[in-house]
């Protein structure tokens, strides 16, 4: 396996939270690279995707290796997405809110309609 190009809970205060505390403190921006300030932007938007995704599985009933028995995913892989030890794909947040309902992505207009559903704007 190769390395991330970053950990996303290395940007937390407080690393062993991410993922399950609702919220939680994060290193400070003020001499981050652009680069930089995205991977920590992309770390916020992974806790709050890990942390949605704790929560409806544990409102399921299920423990988290349960869940990823039922979804057919790497119960290793999910510990470390949830876990911020890995980079969460788009892929694996659009599994997510599709298998929890977590309600995060648009509703996405079906391929070849291009906008049929949209209203007019009259």
């Amino acid at each position: 396996m190769s390395s991330p190009r970053f950990v996303p809970k290395s940007y937390a205060l407080e690393p062993k939270k991410f993922g399950s505390a609702e919220t939680i403190g994060w290193k400070p921006s003020v001499r981050m690279s652009a680069t930089e300030l995205d991977n920590l932007a992309s770390a916020q938007i992974q806790h709050s995707v890990a942390v949605n995704v704790r929560r409806a599985i544990l409102r399921a009933g299920l423990t988290i290796e349960d869940a990823a028995a039922e979804n057919n995913i790497d119960y290793g892989r999910l510990g470390r997405l949830l876990r911020g030890d890995i980079i969460m794909r788009l892929e694996d947040v659009a599994w997510a809110d599709r298998a929890f309902g977590l309600g995060i992505l648009p509703s996405l207009v079906p391929a070849g309609t291009h906008g049929a559903n949209r209203p007019s704007s009259s």
